[in-house]
C-alpha cells in the first residue's frame, strides 16, 4: 500500500505572479536604457576645459583653450599672505565671483576656500597648489605654496632707519 503525502495548507502553493510584474520589469529596463542613451555611455558632455574631478589643476591649466581665449594668468603670489606659524593663507579679493581653490598633496581634487584658509601641519609646500576658478569653471594656472613663500619674502622690506 502506498502512503499518501500530506501537506500543510498553503505551503505547497506557489505565489501567483503579479499580473503586471513582467510589464513593470520590462518598463524599468526600457527606462534605464533610455536614460543611458540620453546621458551618454562613457562620453563626457562637458567642454574639455571644465574642471574634472580627479584631474590636477596643473593639467587643467595646460589644456588647449583656443576656443575660449588665452589661459588665465596665475594668481599674484606676492599678494597672497602666508603665515608659517599658524599655517594660514590669506587671499586677496577676486573680481567677478571667482573662487579660490587649494589642492593638497595627494588629494584628487581641489577644494574651494574662503578669504582665509588654514593648512594642515606637515604639508609639502612644493606640492600644495593654489589657483582660482572664474564662473564657467575656467581655472587659472596654479602656483605652489613654495612660490607664495618666496614671493612674500621678496615683497616685504624693512623700513627701519
Amino acid at each position: 500500500m502506498t502512503t499518501l503525502r500530506t501537506t500543510r495548507p498553503g505551503t505547497d502553493r506557489t505565489r501567483p505572479a503579479h499580473p503586471r510584474g513582467r510589464r513593470t520589469r520590462w518598463l524599468w529596463a526600457v527606462a534605464c536604457v533610455a536614460l543611458v542613451g540620453l546621458c551618454g555611455c562613457g562620453a563626457d558632455p562637458r567642454p574639455a576645459d571644465e574642471p574634472v574631478a580627479g584631474v590636477p589643476p596643473a593639467e587643467l591649466a595646460t589644456r588647449d583653450r583656443s576656443d575660449k581665449g588665452p589661459k588665465l594668468p596665475p594668481p599674484a603670489s606676492d599678494q597672497i599672505e602666508y603665515d608659517k606659524v599658524s599655517r594660514t593663507l590669506t587671499f586677496y579679493e577676486l573680481p567677478n565671483s571667482a573662487r579660490w581653490m587649494v589642492q593638497m598633496p595627494g588629494a584628487a581634487v581641489a577644494v574651494p576656500t574662503a578669504a582665509r584658509h588654514r593648512l594642515p601641519p606637515g604639508i609639502d609646500p612644493d606640492r600644495t597648489l593654489v589657483f582660482y576658478i572664474v564662473p564657467g569653471g575656467h581655472p587659472s594656472s596654479p602656483v605652489s605654496l613654495r612660490q607664495i613663500e618666496k614671493a612674500q619674502g621678496k615683497g616685504h622690506t624693512s623700513q627701519v632707519h
